[in-house]
């Protein structure tokens, strides 16, 4: 026998689940803007010695939330297949202020995409390599926080019509009980046996 979640818990879910879906389409316009970002044409501007050690800082940062917003989104999908309202929407709330962390630090790696790479000054060849490889692999994972960001979209759209299916189903229910609660125990149609001693 399935558990199925009690309609009383879930009617608020069904209520906050546009909300949710909000959040995620936020989410999801917020990536799609930072992969735009990067496709920009470059431009030169100056470069002063060393401002690739900020740059390197700023990539690894940006390489961190990036990972977090990859797990996130992870956790996303589990959390909406399983129905965990609560847990849903915690972590739809701490994605947006990983989100926020994520815009401030591309606002931040803004002046370098205006730069020539080619005249950055680096303190070693190895940190320049250790950067783009950083690079690298912070557009891979925004690949993958998008892709798993439209799988979350649709994982919190069946979500949605889950809890619309067991709300209208328990309304249903109630309607056929209370239609034969109503002709076989209805005061006109019962049998009174009064007896007197």
């Amino acid at each position: 026998m399935q558990n199925r979640p009690s309609p009383v818990t879930d009617a608020p879910a069904a209520a906050n689940s546009q909300t949710s879906i909000d959040k995620s389409v936020r989410a999801t316009l917020l990536l799609r803007n930072l992969a735009a970002d990067n496709r920009r044409p470059r431009m030169t501007s100056p470069v002063t010695e060393f401002d690739t050690d900020l740059l390197a800082a700023l990539v690894a940062a940006r390489h961190r939330i990036l990972e977090l917003l990859v797990q996130l989104g992870r956790q996303q999908l589990a959390t909406a297949d399983a129905g965990a309202t609560p847990d849903l929407l915690k972590l739809l709330a701490a994605k947006q202020a990983v989100l926020g962390q994520l815009r401030d630090v591309q606002r931040q790696l803004d002046p370098f995409q205006l730069q020539d790479p080619e005249a950055r000054v680096w303190r070693s060849p190895d940190n320049r390599l250790r950067c783009q490889e950083q690079a690298h692999r912070c557009e891979e994972l925004l690949a993958e926080s998008m892709r798993l960001e439209n799988e979350g979209e649709s994982a919190l759209a069946r979500w949605r019509d889950r809890a619309a299916s067991v709300l209208a189903g328990d309304v249903s229910n109630r309607d056929v009980h209370a239609a034969y609660s109503g002709s076989l125990y209805s005061p006109q149609a019962s049998i009174h046996l009064h007896c007197e001693g």
